[in-house]
């Protein structure tokens, strides 16, 4: 059985993802950024769930290295762009410094794990 790993599970698509993925017989995992929200108590019970900032190198790898998954799907990132023109450097440090911190893992704890990093025109500001 082959397992996923999503970084911003709480949004929209990382929800409706995760969602998919275990109706599909898929083990899935995933970070959240905050308190849960109830779509994912929807499903909650199916989730290796950790509430985890990708900006925290050692929470980040320390998931990753007891999870193993075989495809991780980055979603985390500051997507709202007035906030993006409000805290620039704040939204720099998640999409960016976070993005590094998720791809250092895998390659310390995971390395044959597969990334699938999904994006929008919203990083652009």
């Amino acid at each position: 059985m082959k397992c996923f790993f999503i970084t911003g599970l709480e949004g929209f698509v990382g929800g409706h993802l995760g969602e998919y993925l275990i109706n599909n017989g898929y083990n899935v995992g995933g970070t959240i950024f905050g308190p849960e929200n109830e779509f994912i108590g929807k499903f909650k019970k199916d989730l290796y769930l950790c509430e985890c900032d990708i900006c925290d190198k050692n929470k980040i790898q320390r998931i990753i290295s007891e999870f193993k998954p075989d495809f991780l799907i980055h979603l985390a990132a500051v997507s709202y762009i007035p906030f993006s023109w409000k805290e620039p450097v704040k939204t720099y440090q998640i999409n960016l410094n976070g993005s590094i911190s998720v791809l250092e893992a895998l390659k310390n704890s995971s390395p044959k794990t597969k990334m699938i990093f999904i994006s929008s025109c919203n990083v652009y500001g």
